[in-house]
C-alpha cells in the first residue's frame, strides 16, 4: 500500500548469484523507499512502531530533528496535528474567548448570574487552540507525534536533501527498470553490477545500506575490486546465465509510480 512503511527483503547474497541480484536491487529500493517514501522514511527517524519508544524519541529530540540538509519544529508540527484532529472536543468562549473542556464558561455569568453557555470549536478555531495547547504543554499522543513528522516532517526533509539526492533517485530508478526489464539473466547481472556501483551523498548505497538487505559490506567491495568470480565460481555464473530468467517482486507501488512520472522505461 502506498501509506504503509516499506520493510526490506532480506537475502543471502553469497549463497548464490541469483540471491546476489536480487539483494543489489533491493538495496536500491530500501535506499529510495527510505528517502522518497513518507512513512518509510518517518519510521527511520522514529526507530520503531512502538507507541512508547515514540513518545521516548520524541522527548530526546526536545521537539526538534535536524541534520545537514533540514531543521524541522516537531514539537510544533505535533501540536497543529493534535489541534487539527481534536478541535471538536474543545469549546470556546464568545465573551471572554477562553477555551473550556466543557460547554460553559464558569468565568462568565449572564444577567441573571449563571455561567455562560461555550460554544464549540470549529475549524476556523484552530490556530487558537494550536496556541492553547503549546502555552499550556499538553502531552502529546503518540499518533500525532507520528502524523506531525509523516505530513510535515518529510516535506521539510525533501526541500532539504532533494537537490543533493536528485541524480541518485533518477540513477537508481533506472537500474531498477533495467533489472527488471532484461530479457536474460546476463542482462539482468549486468545491471546488478551496476547497482552496486550507484553512489549517494555519502558513499555506495550497496556499501552503506546492504546490510539491511543481505549485502556484506566485504562482500559488495571484494566483488567491486575484484569481480563476480572472486566470489562464485564461473561454472556457477555459466549456469545462472542458462536459467531461466529469474522473476523479482513486484515493485512498491510508490516505486512504480515514481517511475511512471518520471518516464523511466524498461529497457
Amino acid at each position: 500500500m502506498m501509506n504503509e512503511v516499506y520493510y526490506s527483503e532480506h537475502y543471502d547474497a553469497e549463497q548464490s548469484v541469483e540471491d546476489l541480484c536480487k539483494a543489489a536491487r533491493e538495496s536500491l529500493i530500501h535506499w529510495y523507499m527510505a528517502h522518497t517514501h513518507a512513512p518509510t522514511w518517518a519510521e527511520g527517524w522514529m526507530g520503531s512502531d512502538d507507541e512508547d519508544y515514540i513518545a521516548h524519541v520524541f522527548v530526546e529530540s526536545k521537539g526538534i530533528l535536524n541534520n545537514q540538509y533540514f531543521s524541522f519544529d516537531w514539537k510544533d508540527a505535533a501540536y497543529e496535528q493534535m489541534a487539527k484532529n481534536t478541535y471538536d472536543e474543545y469549546y470556546i468562549c464568545q465573551e471572554c474567548g477562553c477555551i473550556q473542556f466543557n460547554y460553559v464558561c464558569n468565568d462568565c455569568e449572564d444577567e441573571d448570574g449563571d455561567a455562560i453557555d461555550a460554544d464549540k470549536m470549529t475549524e476556523k478555531d484552530v490556530e487558537q487552540l494550536i496556541e492553547f495547547l503549546r502555552d499550556c504543554e499538553f502531552e502529546i499522543p503518540p499518533m500525532y507525534i507520528v502524523d506531525a513528522l509523516i505530513e510535515n516532517g518529510f516535506k521539510a526533509y525533501r526541500d532539504g536533501v532533494e537537490p543533493f539526492t536528485r541524480s541518485t533517485e533518477d540513477e537508481l530508478l533506472e537500474c531498477v527498470a533495467k533489472i527488471d526489464g532484461a530479457d536474460n539473466n546476463q542482462d539482468v547481472l549486468m545491471a546488478a553490477m551496476w547497482a552496486l556501483k550507484i553512489n549517494h551523498v555519502n558513499g555506495r548505497i550497496s556499501e552503506d545500506y546492504g546490510d539491511y538487505v543481505g549485502l556484506d559490506f566485504n562482500l559488495v567491495d571484494q566483488i567491486r575490486s575484484e569481480g563476480i568470480k572472486s566470489v562464485f565460481d564461473s561454472e556457477d555464473v555459466i549456469e545462472f546465465f542458462e536459467s531461466d530468467l529469474i522473476s523479482f517482486d513486484p515493485l512498491p507501488q510508490h516505486v512504480f509510480r515514481m517511475m511512471k512520472e518520471k518516464e523511466v522505461a524498461y529497457a
